[in-house]
């Protein structure tokens, strides 16, 4: 079953990256804002495309992270979740399912699962030895197939059990740049696959298009963009699920907005670059959006009422160092992104977003979570290495830049080591 989801989902549009209005990842090989990286800088700091050509670029990527251990339960338990919250409980099932649900469910739940068996009151430790649900009786799991009928049980197991997922992303970008006027179409997914969900927990998907232009005044260099979008989420009251494949809606709307930035070079080696990202923005109304970044609503599951998404003045600014190199070319880099959304997030305090009080105290409280650092090396001209931190993720990977053809593959580990995840680039440009 899992092979099948993660087969369709490749098939869809896609990118949740930089510069796009659902930006909040970002990769080694993805540009400072401080960068002047041709095309990619249209999705950064539109400054970076001053006075470049790349007459076409295609660039496609797609990568998935999580909790190492969930992907063998989810590959392996899945078929088996769905039996027994249908009633049919085995003993097979348990011995795969039942350890699961200890190491996430509480005690609470547990005692509900089991009541009026001869498991009742089993302690969560030894629930989860798979030899404890070894040789259970036909009637204990009758009576565990009733408790799982449960409406309001059910409802708190997959609740409990949502951690029990992982993470996929992909993105596909494609245009032109020249002479610092760049034009492209990209689209982008972000979906969250879970245990508790028996399927797609979350999903966010743009498609739009881009366009920008950038020149150079002395040792300044100067630009400006605009993109128009379709954004679209899975709708909270109509959830997708593996048991019916005509379940689950989307929600969708249509945003723009104009952004504009600065790079200034002091030296050959330094440039500093700042970007002000929807000067002019739109409102789109959408269910369940998540107040601030999009990317925010990667990592929470707040169902929310239907409001209207403002896209607001927001901006980034960053620092990046590349020394004049031989064989090795190195470059260091430094950004801080949405400084204006954090002071907001500071002054608000979340009293306008009632239920979100704790979120934006949260974000005021970590002032370099929108903190980027990162390094690249080129070998010879075409080896890179890169390594980034941003968002409490590291990122480290390995590439290679031949003619016409890049590929970067990237590694992705949370800074707790709770997480691991992987990304593979591959552009075409000329």
């Amino acid at each position: 079953m899992l092979k099948y989801v993660i087969s369709l989902y490749v098939l869809l549009p896609i990118a949740v990256m930089a510069g796009t209005m659902t930006d909040e990842s970002f990769k080694s090989y993805d540009p400072f804002v401080a960068d002047k990286d041709g095309f990619d800088s249209l999705f950064v700091n539109p400054a970076g495309m001053a006075n470049q050509t790349k007459i076409f670029s295609l660039r496609a990527e797609g990568g998935t992270w999580g909790k190492a251990e969930n992907y063998q339960l989810l590959d392996d338990n899945v078929d088996a979740m769905i039996a027994i919250t249908d009633g049919n409980v085995t003993e097979d099932n348990l011995k795969k399912i039942a350890p699961m649900i200890a190491s996430a469910a509480s005690q609470e739940t547990l005692d509900k699962i089991t009541k009026n068996t001869s498991l009742y009151n089993i302690t969560i430790e030894d629930a989860k030895q798979p030899s404890t649900w070894s040789g259970t009786s036909q009637s204990d799991r009758e009576e565990i197939g009733k408790n799982l009928q449960d409406e309001a049980l059910r409802v708190d197991l997959m609740k409990q059990l949502e951690s029990i997922g992982f993470n996929l992303e992909a993105e596909a970008r494609i245009g032109t740049l020249i002479r610092g006027i760049g034009l492209g179409l990209y689209a982008n997914t972000y979906l969250l696959f879970s245990l508790g969900a028996l399927g797609i927990q979350d999903l966010l998907y743009e498609t739009g298009i881009i366009g920008g232009y950038g020149f150079d005044v002395g040792n300044f260099s100067l630009g400006f963009s605009g993109k128009f979008a379709t954004l679209a989420v899975d709708d909270p009251n109509k959830p997708f699920n593996m048991r019916d494949p005509n379940s689950g809606a989307i929600l969708y709307g249509y945003a723009w907005g104009i952004d504009a930035g600065v790079i200034w070079e002091p030296l050959d080696s330094l440039r500093i670059g700042l970007v002000l990202n929807d000067i002019i923005g739109s409102k789109t109304k959408l269910d369940n959006m998540l107040p601030g970044t999009l990317g925010e609503l990667i990592n929470t599951s707040i169902p929310l009422p239907e409001f209207d998404y403002t896209f607001s003045l927001d901006l980034s600014m960053g620092i990046t160092w590349a020394p004049e190199g031989g064989i090795v070319k190195p470059k260091f880099g430094l950004d801080f992104y949405n400084i204006l959304g954090m002071f907001r997030a500071m002054a608000d305090g979340g009293a306008n977003y009632s239920g979100l009080e704790e979120f934006y105290q949260t974000a005021a409280s970590t002032p370099f979570r929108y903190m980027r650092i990162g390094a690249n090396m080129e070998f010879w001209g075409f080896l890179n290495l890169g390594a980034n931190w941003y968002m409490e993720y590291i990122t480290f990977g390995i590439g290679l830049d031949i003619a016409v053809f890049e590929l970067f593959i990237d590694f992705k580990v949370k800074q707790d080591f709770t997480e691991i995840g992987t990304e593979v680039m591959f552009k075409i440009k000329f």
